[in-house]
């Protein structure tokens, strides 16, 4: 995904690069899904038609959906007096060369925030949740309506003290305009824990737009650099690029 390859990029690589979009498995089409279909695409999460969270029942579903956006395109980068190629986001603060152009591949990052209410023992509780969405296309050259075959890593959680805490792996089930996100079931003795921070989501995008930075990624999972020590990632710090996961509203969305 990124031009910087030791090992604990590589593994932070996994958490966004797919080859889903690079095999025919399946058409899936993100803009047409989410403006004509979002609220059954994600009706199997929790505070979505009525979903229950962690078995607690919903006592407000969510009325829509806050969309925001990274994009990243390859581009050929003058390195260590070498000419490279890498995936730079859009906003990225790397200079691209004008001497050379490159056709690659393209990715976007997605992030669905959305707002719901549940029953707590009692008292209503307010969440904030987030949906992870990572999808990679063909280049443009190859495939100039930019025709993604499958989705990639699918991630699904909540805000908590100004960080995004995804505790669950999500899977697309169904077909063409059926498609439906679920939660997939952790396998016994597992889990799952990935910390994006910050959830700089502003209180109003509609009204003042709004862009942000994810500056850190934390992944609370065995792994072998650390052992049991969870990994840690200083994003602009690996990639010397303050924008390396630059955010942007797109729109809202409401679920009907």
């Amino acid at each position: 995904m990124f031009h910087y390859k030791p090992y604990s990029i590589i593994i932070l690589a996994t958490l966004f690069v797919l080859t889903g979009c690079l095999e025919s498995r399946y058409a899936f089409d993100i803009n047409h899904t989410l403006n004509n279909s979002a609220a059954h695409f994600l009706k199997g999460l929790p505070g979505v038609k009525n979903a229950p969270y962690q078995g607690m029942k919903i006592t407000a579903n969510t009325q829509q959906i806050n969309i925001y956006k990274a994009s990243f395109k390859e581009a050929s980068i003058e390195k260590d007096n070498l000419l490279e190629v890498s995936e730079l986001n859009d906003s990225s603060t790397i200079a691209r060369t004008t001497y050379r152009e490159v056709d690659g591949f393209v990715q976007d990052l997605y992030l669905l925030q959305y707002a719901f209410a549940y029953d707590a023992g009692g008292m209503e509780a307010e969440a904030s949740a987030v949906v992870f969405l990572s999808l990679r296309y063909r280049p443009i050259k190859e495939d100039p309506f930019l025709y993604c075959t499958g989705p990639g890593p699918l991630y699904w959680g909540l805000v908590n003290e100004g960080h995004i805490s995804f505790d669950s792996i999500l899977t697309i089930q169904g077909k063409g305009p059926q498609h439906i996100l679920q939660i997939k079931k952790h396998k016994k003795g597992s889990a799952f824990n990935l910390v994006f921070m910050p959830a700089a989501f502003p209180e109003n995008p509609e009204a003042s737009g709004g862009s942000f930075n994810i500056n850190k990624i934390v992944r609370f999972e065995t792994n072998r650099i650390g052992g049991t020590k969870p990994l840690v990632f200083d994003i602009p710090a690996i990639f010397g690029d303050s924008k390396a996961m630059h955010f942007d509203y797109v729109t809202t969305i409401p679920l009907k």
